[in-house]
């Protein structure tokens, strides 16, 4: 599995191991962001795009400071 993004701009082995780092399950971080599980971790999947609020929220949820870390912007995408 390699860090480049699925289309929905995360870079999924890096969020995957910043949730396991924090020991949060994508259920956990639902339930405390407020975005619908199964809506989550299609995000997750690059089935669809996390909008900016998403974002923020998943940001303030894991403590990240700068959301690049994990979260790569649409005019940066090939």
């Amino acid at each position: 599995m390699d860090n480049t993004p699925k289309g929905n701009g995360v870079k999924q082995t890096k969020f995957k191991a910043l949730l396991a780092e924090r020991n949060i399950s994508i259920s956990r971080l639902a339930k405390d962001t407020g975005i619908n599980r199964a809506m989550l971790y299609r995000k997750v999947e690059g089935v669809c795009d996390f909008t900016y609020t998403e974002i923020y929220k998943i940001c303030t949820a894991l403590g990240l400071s700068d959301p690049l870390a994990v979260f790569i912007p649409k005019e940066k995408r090939k």
